[in-house]
């Protein structure tokens, strides 16, 4: 019996994805380091042979998503 359930990796890379700039407890992250983090998590989608076309599209819409978020926040 396994005490942790092990997720997919569509999974954990949608969860890094949604986490992106959220530090340590509750700490926000520069603008540079969310843009580091999201261009670290699109080389993990791109390389992730797990992954089917429709979750690698679906991850790579998500980080879009994110990346105009933060370049909107920084414009305010």
């Amino acid at each position: 019996m396994r005490l942790f359930s092990k997720k997919n990796p569509f999974e954990k890379l949608k969860e890094e994805i949604e986490t992106v700039g959220k530090g340590w407890f509750g700490s926000v992250r520069t603008p540079q380091q969310q843009f580091e983090q999201l261009i670290i998590l699109e080389y993990k989608v791109g390389k992730d042979k797990n992954l089917s076309p429709v979750e690698r599209f679906t991850l790579e819409r998500k980080i879009r998503e994110k990346r105009l978020q933060i370049e909107l926040a920084q414009r305010r």
